[in-house]
């Protein structure tokens, strides 16, 4: 009776240790994921984007609005970066900063979200270690652009979906709707590609009410109230919406080459922006190899769980939904986006970038299911070998990107600060500046401020109507009069 009471009493304690020790794993990842963003963050110069970034936010919040309203992103980005520049500056670091807060907080995100999917922390630790040191996350975090705020809302309202469905307790059910509510709201506001991560959540409520037959009367409510909730609050937005959508003067028209986007896709998952594409198909495939073990991974565990349920789609058992929530959070996002803009090419990489946490979290827990597995010695010994190797690989293009996008000039962004400064230090009393491209001017005015300069031509973004003819020569000679160059 002793000996039972005393173990009785021991689990408790044991439990206890171990949360703390993964508590503090999760806070050194956490750290490690600060350091890799803040070193040698103000190392580059601002590029275009950012600078553009930078000229919208130091206006007022009124004339935000107005300029967003004609722009191609919505106005939240700009707002928050507001306020941040009137609290901490604006120089490079202070600016950058505010990506790194994201980026940052985005690493504990993922952990809890692992834990709701596959109640493992070795798979939450695994997601947040991957989401760390991965070159594009951190490439990402050292930006002037809302790329990592927007990964961090389109995850947080995922993770706040599946506490909704899960949600039990009555008091809790309307609070984490809201929440889910205000999280894709933010999002909406912050990039009109968030609109495709509601769709595959959408499509996700869909599954679980048909294959329940819609009985989940909470689920049904709570998805309707807050679809009509959001739609509500991002109304006054809606017109800017359907304009995004439509052509886009800053890039020539024609359609996309699938082939070739597919491909920057994958190298862009793998390596970030800092790997070459010879190397990068090599990284691609090897980290495509080690995604494919951890889907059948998974597969295999769902289909060893699976308990068929009655339904509409009755086939599709409850321990498959896990792996269909997070394979349509990988696929079908960026489905949308290279539909919405295949007859309207203005594509880059970057825009899927939503979609890459779904990745991570498949890798995660996948290389944990099969680390965890016990069949026997030699299979044990197999399968740690494989996992452990398997995460070597994936730490290994992190670190090679990741070196090369802090140490290696061919990565480097373009260097208007350096520009500046020569021109600056070198210009003559009877020289001008002449602008070329003149939707440049935002990143020039932040490194030389004050002077004069001439844009060519003179527009506020990039519009390829605007070409040039002989017609500039009239622009010309008015600049250099009286100017030797």
């Amino acid at each position: 009776m002793c000996m039972e009471m005393r173990d009785a009493e021991s689990r408790p304690a044991s439990t206890d240790r171990s949360g703390l020790v993964v508590a503090a794993l999760l806070v050194v990842i956490t750290l490690l994921a600060l350091g890799l963003r803040l070193y040698r963050l103000d190392n580059q110069s601002l590029w275009y984007d950012e600078g553009f970034s930078v000229y919208l936010s130091a206006m007022d919040i009124d004339q935000i609005t107005a300029r967003t309203a004609a722009d191609i992103q919505p106005p939240l980005y700009y707002y928050l970066l507001h306020g941040w520049i009137q609290l901490f500056g604006d120089t490079e670091w202070a600016l950058r900063a505010l990506s790194v807060l994201f980026g940052v907080f985005t690493v504990p995100l993922i952990y809890a979200v692992a834990q709701l999917l596959f109640r493992s922390r070795l798979a939450g630790l695994l997601a947040a270690l991957l989401i760390a040191v991965s070159p594009l996350h951190i490439w990402y975090g050292q930006e002037v652009r809302m790329y990592t705020m927007l990964t961090f809302l389109c995850l947080l309202s995922s993770s706040l979906l599946l506490l909704a469905i899960r949600a039990q307790r009555p008091w809790a059910i309307p609070i984490l709707w809201a929440a889910y509510t205000a999280a894709n709201v933010a999002a909406l506001y912050t990039h009109y590609f968030a609109l495709f991560v509601l769709a595959f959540q959408a499509v996700y409520v869909l599954a679980i009410l048909a294959v329940q037959r819609f009985r989940p009367l909470h689920l049904l409510l709570g998805s309707l109230a807050s679809a009509f909730a959001t739609l509500l609050l991002y109304l006054p937005w809606m017109p800017y919406l359907f304009t995004r959508y439509g052509a886009d003067a800053s890039y020539w028209p024609g359609k996309l080459k699938l082939h070739e986007v597919l491909l920057d896709i994958a190298l862009f998952f793998a390596g970030g922006e800092s790997v070459t594409e010879p190397i990068g198909i090599v990284l691609a495939l090897g980290c495509g190899l080690v995604f494919l073990v951890c889907l059948s991974v998974l597969v295999s565990d769902a289909t060893r769980a699976a308990q068929p349920v009655e339904g509409v789609f009755g086939f599709l058992p409850v321990s498959y939904f896990p792996l269909l929530f997070l394979l349509l959070y990988l696929l079908l996002p960026p489905a949308l986006i290279l539909a919405v803009s295949y007859n309207s090419p203005k594509f880059n990489a970057r825009y899927v970038m939503i979609s890459h946490p779904a990745l991570l979290l498949i890798v995660a827990g996948g290389l944990a299911a099969l680390w965890q597995r016990r069949t026997g010695y030699l299979g044990n010994v197999l399968r740690g070998a494989l996992s452990a190797l398997a995460l070597l690989l994936l730490l290994g293009v992190s670190a090679y990107a990741t070196r090369n996008a802090y140490a290696d000039p061919a990565f480097s962004r373009a260097d208007f600060r350096s520009v500046a400064r020569y021109v600056r230090q070198h210009i003559e009393p009877d020289e001008t500046i002449i602008l070329t491209s003149g939707h440049m001017f935002p990143v020039w005015d932040y490194y030389a401020p004050g002077g004069e300069r001439h844009l060519l031509p003179d527009s506020p973004t990039l519009d390829t109507n605007l070409t040039l003819d002989f017609s500039i020569a009239q622009e010309l000679n008015r600049w250099l009069a009286d100017k030797r160059g």
